[in-house]
């Protein structure tokens, strides 16, 4: 019997969370053996460059810190790596000033409830990354000494220009800031939202007609205050929309999907 198509492409097939099935490492030092025995020589060094970068940026040595900021922005530069390898790195990269990672094409981070970035700050400072086409933002332990909120908030006005995938996970807020509501998505084509337990909608109001959001595939998980109709998700909202993946959002209702929660427009049935 053939496989079916790759649940990660474009009118793909579907299979529900193969990382539930699979039974976990009981020596979580042999799974990072494996992935750092995935990359190349090249992208290994280079992680273990911006693993000692991390370290020095953390030094209390103002200088220090500098240097190393600059290093690990000329060694992105001269990296042949499309930094796919990011993936990999600890969380607290995420912690380092970003406009060192602005050359990547592939990015994911890690922020802490209650630290320094807000949802808004963190796209106003990632907004001009002209190479970035995916990125990854996961928020995770609340800061046990947050910062303060700042008098200003800032507003970012634009996704990077190449963004073609993004993946918000354990998202914070009620709502999603502006510049993420479909109407504003005219160049994102996969749009994934995993976790959050306070985000209630797309936008402050269901929009009159068709947006012109480019999303064709949709994955949205365990979001049990997400409340969206159907009609309204998939004629408004997304209406290039050619896969959804809904599991675990009970107010995501009347959806034309099968026992798994997969639904593929019509171009896209095998």
């Amino acid at each position: 019997m053939a496989s079916g198509p790759d649940p990660n492409s474009f009118g793909d097939g579907a299979k529900r969370d193969e990382a539930m099935t699979k039974v976990p490492s009981k020596d979580p030092k042999k799974k990072d053996d494996k992935k750092e025995e995935d990359l190349s020589e090249e992208d290994l060094k280079l992680k273990q460059n911006l693993e000692l970068y991390v370290e020095r940026v953390q030094d209390p040595n103002p200088e220090l810190q500098k240097a190393a900021l600059e290093s690990m922005r000329q060694e992105i530069r001269a990296s042949t790596s499309s930094m796919t390898l990011l993936d990999r790195m600890p969380k607290r990269l995420s912690w380092l000033e970003l406009g060192a990672l602005e050359e990547a094409g592939k990015l994911s981070i890690t922020i802490n409830k209650g630290g320094k970035f807000t949802v808004s700050q963190l796209f106003v400072d990632i907004q001009d990354f002209s190479n970035l086409e995916k990125l990854k933002v996961a928020w995770g332990v609340t800061d046990p000494k947050p910062h303060k909120a700042p008098k200003k908030v800032a507003v970012p006005s634009h996704l990077p220009e190449k963004l073609m995938k993004l993946d918000l996970q354990c998202f914070p807020d009620a709502e999603l800031p502006s510049l993420l509501e479909p109407g504003k998505l005219r160049m994102l084509e996969k749009l994934y939202i995993k976790g959050g337990t306070k985000l209630t909608g797309f936008g402050k109001s269901v929009p009159e007609k068709p947006t012109e959001c480019s999303v064709k595939v949709l994955r949205l998980k365990f979001l049990p205050r997400l409340k969206v109709e159907w009609r309204e998700l998939r004629e408004l909202y997304f209406p290039k929309l050619e896969f959804l993946d809904k599991y675990q959002s009970p107010h995501v209702s009347f959806c034309l999907c099968d026992g798994i929660g997969i639904w593929r427009g019509k171009s896209n049935q095998l």
